[in-house]
Parts: C-alpha cells; sequence; structure tokens
C-alpha cells in the first residue's frame, strides 16, 4: 500500500536522533511492506532515502521563536509546497498529523486528487489551544481555524488522537468520525542499560550523591520554564543540580533569570542536545521535570518527555495537572509538585532525603511504560488506523 505521511514538524533524520513518533512508526510501515512518503518542512529542501521510507523536506523554514506573523507564513508555505507534492504522489493513505491544523489541508487535497483514504492525527486540539493561549486572536482567523476543525474532522475517514481527552474534543465536533486513542510511546531501546548510568554521570561531572533532575524539550512560553529555574535555584544549596537541555524563543529570559538568581547559566541551561545523547542524558538523572502552564486546555497532551522518562526509567515531577500527572501519580510513578518553587524545592529535599524513592518510582515508572505505551504494541492499533486493516 502506498502511504503518504504529512508532518510539518518532523525535522530531524534518523542519523540525527530517531526518538520520534513519526519516524519510529514511518519505519515499521516501511518494514511491513508499505511504500512510504514522509513530507515535512525545514529550512532547505532535500530527499533522503532511509530504511525504506522516502523523506521529503520541502523548503518552509519554521522556528519556535518566530512571531505570531513569521509562522503564519511558514504554515501558509508548507501547506502550498506540501499540497503540491501530496497531490502528485501516489498514494492509497494520506495521513496528516498536526500542529498545526493547517497540515489538514495537503492532506485532504493529495487524498481527493488521489481518491485515497484520508486519516488525520490530532497531537493537539487546534485551535482551541492557541486561541485559549492567546496567541490566535484575529476574530476572521479564529472563524477560519473552527471551519477547517470542522471540515477536517467531517472529511477524516478516521481519527488518531493521542489521549482520551483530545478524543472527546473531536466528538464535540463530529461525533460520527471513527476514531482510534494511540497515546505517544516509549522506546525502551533507544535507552541505555542502567548499569551505565555511573559511567555517564562521571563524563557529565554529576557527583554519584547528588540529585540530578532533567527538563528536556521546548523552551516555549507554555512550558512555564520560569518554575523551573526559580526551583533550580531553590534547590541549589541542598545538593539537588537542574539541568534544562533544549532551545527556544524563551531562552533569553531564562539565562537573564538564572543570572539574577546567581546560578551557573551554562550548566543549567547547556542548550540543545542530539537525541541519541539525550537517551543517555535522560538515564542517568534521578528524575524528569514536565512542566508547562496550568491551563484546562493543556491537561489533554500527551507529552513526549514524560513517555522518553518511563522508557529511560525514571520518575517524573509534574507542576501541573493531566491525564499523565494523574496516571504517574496513581501509579506511585511520579510527583505532583507545588505551583511555588520554594514549596516545590521542600517537597524535592523530602524525596531525596530518601533516594530509593527515586529508584523505586523509576521502577514503577519504566513498568507502566512497557505495560501500556510500548511501542510496538501501540503500532498494531496504529497501523490498523491508517492502512484500514
Amino acid at each position: 500500500m502506498k502511504i503518504t505521511y504529512i508532518h510539518q514538524h518532523y525535522s530531524q533524520l534518523p542519523a540525527e536522533g530517531g526518538l520520534s513518533r513519526p519516524w519510529q512508526f514511518a519505519r515499521r510501515l516501511a518494514a511491513d511492506g508499505h511504500e512510504v512518503t514522509l513530507i515535512a518542512g525545514s529550512q532547505q529542501a532535500r530527499t533522503t532515502y532511509v530504511e525504506g521510507v522516502r523523506i521529503v523536506h520541502v523548503r518552509a523554514p519554521y522556528a519556535n521563536a518566530m512571531g505570531p506573523v513569521k509562522r503564519m507564513l511558514a504554515f501558509v508555505l508548507f501547506v502550498l509546497r506540501a499540497t503540491l507534492l501530496a497531490v502528485r504522489t501516489p498514494a492509497d493513505v494520506v495521513f496528516a498529523s498536526s500542529t498545526p491544523l493547517t497540515v489538514a489541508v495537503p492532506g485532504m487535497v493529495g487524498a481527493f486528487a488521489n481518491r485515497a483514504r484520508f486519516v488525520f492525527e490530532v497531537r493537539d486540539l487546534w485551535p482551541t489551544v492557541p486561541i485559549e493561549l492567546g496567541v490566535l486572536t484575529n476574530p476572521v482567523l479564529r472563524v477560519l481555524a473552527r471551519g477547517l476543525e470542522r471540515l477536517t474532522y467531517h472529511r477524516a475517514d478516521t481519527v488518531i488522537a493521542l489521549s482520551d481527552d483530545m478524543a472527546a474534543g473531536v466528538r464535540s465536533v463530529n461525533a460520527k468520525v471513527p476514531i482510534v486513542v494511540i497515546p505517544n510511546a516509549s522506546d525502551f531501546s533507544l535507552f541505555p542499560d542502567p548499569s551505565e548510568t555511573p559511567a555517564i554521570r562521571a563524563e557529565q561531572g554529576w557527583a554519584p550523591d547528588e540529585t540530578v533532575l532533567v527538563y528536556a524539550g521546548s523552551f516555549g512560553r507554555i512550558y512555564n520554564l520560569t518554575w523551573v529555574v526559580d526551583l533550580a535555584a531553590a534547590l541549589r544549596s541542598h545538593g539537588v543540580r537542574v539541568v534544562m537541555y533544549g532551545s527556544g524563543g524563551t531562552m533569553p529570559a531564562l539565562q537573564q533569570r538564572a543570572r539574577e538568581h546567581g546560578l551557573d547559566v551554562d550548566s543549567l541551561l547547556p542548550g540543545r542536545v542530539r537525541r541519541q545523547d539525550l537517551a543517555r542524558l535522560l538515564s542517568a538523572a534521578d528524575a524528569t521535570i514536565s512542566s508547562v502552564l496550568r491551563l484546562k486546555c493543556l491537561e489533554p497532551a500527551s507529552i513526549n518527555k514524560v513517555f522518553e522518562s518511563m522508557a529511560a526509567q525514571k520518575p517524573v515531577l509534574f507542576n501541573h495537572d493531566g491525564w499523565l500527572t494523574e496516571l504517574m501519580t496513581e501509579h506511585r510513578a511520579g510527583w505532583r509538585l507545588d505551583d511555588d518553587p520554594a514549596k516545590a524545592a521542600f517537597q524535592v529535599q523530602c524525596i531525596a532525603a530518601r533516594p530509593e524513592q527515586f529508584r523505586e518510582a523509576g521502577e514503577r515508572s519504566a513498568e507502566l511504560g512497557r505495560e501500556r505505551f510500548d511501542r510496538d504494541k501501540l503500532y498494531v492499533g496504529f497501523r490498523a488506523a491508517v492502512v484500514g486493516a
């Protein structure tokens, strides 16, 4: 079967990482004998063939640091170029994965031109999220976005949602469309054995007896990373190290806040690392941090870093609510910290006072990942939803 897989923000080639959902599912589809073309945006146009997957990056530059106007132009540019490519690419199935919601346009047009099935994946509830965040304020654009949302959910043959709450959001728009819930996954094979932890910590200069907490991900506004910097400041004299890996538009402000706290900026904010290196770093930490703004519209999110923490066999410290927070805390694989960084720091100190708590919670985190979120298990449902069999 010929499958066109459209994902605007897929930017990394397998050699540059390989932890991402689109690559892991695309390569499995190809291994099953399907002809897969993955269309994505990039700074430069390029075509690569890896493990039977044709990866086509169309030139549509995008960065989290862009302002609203430049982001909109990037979305439009990707829609135009991806649509032309999707129309010209023979397909039995066209699968489009948001965000942004505008990826539905090349998906629908490509499916119509090829008389193919159209499958749409909801990774975030757009346009609800940008509207509630105050990003999409223009009333005309709001109406157009809501119209595109309705059209997409009514034209889709199947919708894949990354959480039950996202599925409920889709049903509120179209109660009849078939929906399959397939959350993000834990890829245990991509993480090192725990026996490598001492060597990795030594490489990073992390003392054997210090507690290391890692945040890894985007530095966008919605992630409330000022809270993490303030937490690091409150913990610095208590044998707890906080490290934040990533990049994004809030980096300058975070660096300035770290300086105001008298923190070592380079140690706290070392920047972005390669995904394969990140797997090693997560596996050597004591716990990871999941931080987002406390907004109801963000609670349905299937936060990838939480699933990577399960694969790294680490517990998660949350500063927000949502289905993942409830799941991890109910399984005693994580903790919900206080909104006040000073109070949260005291909670961390209490946990760190008994280091076995991190270890035992990490074991439960890994157990949860293996039982419910193993990539190979989730792929079975994904393949059925996309291929239709």
